[in-house]
């Protein structure tokens, strides 16, 4: 916004302080800096605003009866501010040139004023600064509001998320410890006791910003290593490119749960010739003991049977055991559950088992709708208890005659 034709930025200054950058430029028409520093009259107080809400005033017409006046929009500049200037706190002093009102009330003239502003610590970019009525004057307006919206300058080094940073660390798998640079310029010794993997990152508490309302706390420094390897690489280091497994389903029938059973599998992979950089489709028999009393999502893996290239290590190849769905039994656990149709006239029931054999059951007493029986040791193996079986539980359904008795 300009202020009767001249941009009230169009002396735009800025001094430094906290120990931060000694100007910050601003895009727009009419900018420039300021090239000294210090105290100057006629500074304004600032109304701060870092929940993103701004500041808006209102006011009469000197002399006669009040009139009702309308405030002119808020002019809104984005203030740059480095990491440096956010960890420390710092005090950028900015002139600005507007109309202001002369004694009649009437003719206004140009006047210079320098605006402060006190940047704490730890403030998050969109917080807004606000310097009530610092617009243009004229005798029929409220002067607008000057704003200014925090923005984080970019950095070299760190990005900011929050109240934490983050640093991106370029290391080798050779590399045993790392000096991880800080926002106020010291080194942290970092020693890498295992491999690291990557795309993966370490947290170092209380080396970020500092949190607004939180006195004394500070946000993280967070790592990410960018693992970069040579082009010829050890078999340790290798190791760091491991593929993820391939995972697959493996439909194993309750019979097979209840002997045990051996199942063959072809896979097709690349594996890699003789000199180390070609490679060869080739099929493989993959060869599965299934237990008794397997349980499901069992996993029997096979390792670094997935495909070879001259800069990985193959994935390894698991097959996770399910349970088909069976045509008489559900399995729970060790147990399996049959469910019987009866009428209340059946004496006798002849119940399947897993293993193909029919058990007799008398009906000595009435069977009402919704009992259940459980035959002991009559259910699948359980693992890890030699000799030791589940129990096989009849659920009865009992069927009803349509056709009431004679009396």
């Amino acid at each position: 916004m300009f202020f009767g034709g001249d941009d009230p930025f169009a002396s735009f200054f800025s001094g430094g302080g906290g120990g931060g950058d000694g100007g910050d430029g601003f895009g727009g028409p009419g900018l420039s800096r300021m090239f000294h520093f210090g105290g100057h009259p006629g500074q304004e107080e600032m109304d701060v605003d870092d929940e993103g809400y701004g500041h808006f005033g209102d006011g009469h017409m000197g002399g006669g009866r009040p009139q009702r006046k309308r405030q002119d929009s808020a002019v809104v500049r984005e203030l740059p501010v480095s990491l440096e200037d956010i960890y420390k706190g710092a005090t950028k002093k900015l002139k600005i040139t507007h109309r202001v009102l002369n004694i009649d009330g009437r003719s206004t003239r140009t006047e210079d004023k320098i605006l402060t502003i006190d940047i704490k610590p730890g403030w998050k970019a969109g917080t807004k600064i606000t310097f009530p009525k610092e617009g243009d004057q004229t005798p029929n307006n409220i002067p607008a509001d000057v704003v200014f919206v925090i923005k984080d300058k970019p950095h070299s080094v760190f990005t900011r998320e929050g109240s934490d940073i983050r640093y991106k660390a370029k290391i080798s798998p050779k590399d045993a410890t790392l000096q991880i640079p800080t926002i106020d310029g010291r080194k942290i010794p970092l020693r890498l006791q295992e491999v690291v993997k990557p795309h993966t990152a370490k947290r170092i508490q209380g080396e970020g910003l500092p949190i607004p309302k939180q006195p004394g706390e500070r946000g993280d420094l967070i790592i990410d290593f960018d693992v970069v390897f040579p082009n010829q690489i050890s078999s340790t280091a290798k190791e760091i490119l491991s593929d993820s497994p391939v995972v697959r389903e493996l439909p194993v029938s309750l019979e097979d749960i209840n002997k045990g059973a051996t199942k063959k599998f072809k896979i097709t992979r690349r594996v890699l010739n003789n000199d180390g950089r070609s490679t060869r489709t080739e099929d493989k028999i993959l060869t599965i003991d299934i237990k008794p009393g397997c349980e499901a999502g069992t996993e029997i893996t096979f390792p670094k049977e997935g495909d070879q290239t001259p800069n990985n290590i193959p994935a390894d190849v698991v097959f996770v055991i399910k349970d088909k769905p069976h045509s008489v039994f559900t399995r729970e656990g060790s147990d399996i559950r049959y469910k019987a149709k009866i009428s209340p006239k059946d004496a006798t029931l002849q119940i399947p088992t897993i293993d193909g054999r029919k058990i007799p059951l008398r009906q000595q007493e009435v069977v009402k709708p919704h009992t259940a029986k459980r035959i002991q040791g009559e259910g699948l193996p359980i693992p890890k208890q030699p000799g030791e079986r589940g129990d096989l539980i009849i659920d009865f359904d009992v069927v009803f005659s349509n056709q009431a008795p004679r009396l």
